[in-house]
C-alpha cells in the first residue's frame, strides 16, 4: 500500500480516536497529525515517505563524497610529491570507493545515530527510543519487525514517554492507533495485499 494511503488512513484513525475522547479542537488536530505521522513509521525499513523526509538525499551525499575524493586525487597529483602523493592518491581513491556504501539505508542509520545522540543530550527518552528505532530499521528487511507486534509494542512505549514528556494529551492513543492502522492496512485481510505482515515475529514467520 502506498505511503499517501497510509497517511490518510492514519489521519482518519487519529480523528476517530479524538472523537472517542470527546477532544477539543486543538487536541483533535494534534491527535490527527500524530496518528498520520505514526502511520508512516513502520515503512522506515524501506524508502517510504517518512524516510525520505528525515534523511538527506543519499544520491547528493554520494556525489559530494565522490567529488571530494576526486579533488583529493587531483590535488595529490599536482601538489604532492614522493610518498605523500601516493598516500593522497590512496585516500582519494578510498573515499571514492567508500561512497558506494552511501545509500538510503546508510543515510537512515546516520539519521538514527544523530537522533539518538540528540536524545541523550537533551535527556528525552522518547527521542532516544526514536533514534534506536530509526537505526535498527535501517538494518531490517521490509515488512519484518517494524510490521510486527514487537514493533507496535515498542512504539506504544515510545508514545507513552512522548505524551509524558511533551504533555500533549491523547498522543499516546493516537500514535499507537496510527501505527496499528498501518499494520492492519498491510495485512492479508485486504485482497489487494498478496503479501501480509509477520505480526508474530520472531516466534512465527507466517504472513497475516
Amino acid at each position: 500500500m502506498k505511503g499517501i494511503t497510509h497517511l490518510l488512513i492514519g489521519a482518519g484513525t487519529g480523528f476517530a480516536s479524538a472523537t472517542a475522547l470527546n477532544a477539543e479542537g486543538a487536541v483533535t488536530v494534534t491527535m490527527t497529525c500524530t496518528a498520520a505521522v505514526a502511520a508512516l513509521v513502520p515503512d522506515l525499513d524501506t524508502g517510504g515517505i517518512l524516510s525520505n523526509r528525515i534523511t538527506f538525499s543519499h544520491k547528493a551525499i554520494r556525489n559530494i563524497t565522490i567529488f571530494i575524493g576526486l579533488l583529493l586525487i587531483l590535488y595529490s597529483m599536482w601538489n604532492l610529491f614522493g610518498q605523500d602523493r601516493y598516500i593522497g592518491l590512496a585516500i582519494g581513491a578510498g573515499i571514492m570507493v567508500l561512497s558506494r556504501v552511501i545509500n538510503k539505508k546508510f543515510m537512515l542509520l546516520i539519521t538514527g545515530i544523530a537522533v539518538l545522540l540528540t536524545g541523550l543530550y537533551t535527556g528525552h527518552t522518547w527521542v532516544v527510543m526514536s533514534g534506536c528505532y530509526i537505526g535498527i530499521a535501517s538494518f531490517l528487511a521490509h515488512r519484518s519487525y517494524t510490521h510486527s507486534l514487537i514493533g507496535l509494542i515498542y512504539f506504544y512505549i515510545l508514545m507513552t514517554f512522548f505524551e509524558q514528556e511533551t504533555a500533549l494529551f491523547g498522543t499516546q492513543l493516537a500514535g499507537t492507533a496510527g501505527y496499528a492502522s498501518h499494520l492492519l492496512a498491510d495485512s492479508r485481510i485486504f485482497p489487494v495485499n498478496k503479501k501480509g505482515v509477520k505480526l508474530l515475529l520472531p516466534i512465527i514467520k507466517k504472513d497475516f
